[in-house]
């Protein structure tokens, strides 16, 4: 059992649905970085502040060019104490 429940006190990763009408992949700039999420293209900028700190290398985006979204699923790095 790891004490984890359904609550986002537990999660281990956080799903981001980022809505970017009209913009094409190529104008996306993306980046995650230790505790935040950055995007950038010209008509849009966010810089959000996460809860807590992330594994980059496990973090991945995928576009959907039909609904015109950004999919950023970012995984936190979890410390377990016994």
């Amino acid at each position: 059992m790891s004490g984890k429940d359904v609550s986002s006190n537990s999660c281990d990763q956080l799903l981001m649905k980022i809505w970017l009408p009209n913009t094409l992949l190529k104008e996306i700039g993306v980046e995650v970085k230790e505790q935040s999420v950055h995007l950038q293209t010209p008509e849009y900028l966010l810089n959000h502040i996460l809860p807590y700190k992330v594994n980059k290398d496990k973090s991945e985006a995928k576009w959907d060019k039909e609904k015109g979204m950004l999919l950023i699923t970012v995984s936190y790095i979890i410390l377990f104490f016994i």
